[in-house]
């Protein structure tokens, strides 16, 4: 995954510039994770060529064991939030539905906290799909898979 760091604060990337992975509970990789996202916010964008009417997102979050009840995960899809999740949350699987339709994606993911640290209070995730509903053969714009 190619991706942007267009704002960080505090103590990350304890691993080394341009390492993003970790390994969670000795068997998932995961993006982020111990010694890697305590502050930072992450930007990936995506070009979609052929219509499409809405997409899928899906992810599961994880948080340190030290992660501060203060602290955030937030998501957005161009650069509209369209989640906020605290360690209090019981889920932390994402599964989101989202009309959209333009030819680039984009999508952030910010860790944020003032007592954030990356060893013991870090985000993560893992398992990241994007399912795109496209239109149609032969439609060069729609509403729904109908349309």
């Amino acid at each position: 995954m190619q991706q942007k760091i267009p704002d960080q604060t505090g103590q990350n990337f304890l691993k080394g510039a341009n390492i993003y992975y970790s390994i969670w509970n000795n068997k998932q990789r995961i993006f982020g994770g111990p010694f890697i996202w305590a502050q930072a916010r992450f930007s990936r964008t995506f070009n979609i060529i052929d219509p499409y009417h809405s997409l899928s997102i899906a992810f599961i979050v994880v948080f340190g064991p030290q992660f501060q009840e203060d602290g955030k995960f937030l998501s957005w899809i161009d650069d509209t939030l369209i989640k906020e999740l605290t360690k209090s949350n019981t889920s932390k699987i994402i599964f989101e539905q989202h009309q959209h339709s333009l030819t680039t994606l984009k999508i952030d993911w910010e860790c944020q906290g003032l007592n954030n640290e990356p060893i013991e209070a870090y985000c993560g995730f893992y398992q990241f799909y994007i399912t795109v509903h496209y239109c149609r053969t032969d439609c060069q714009a729609c509403k729904n898979e109908i349309d």
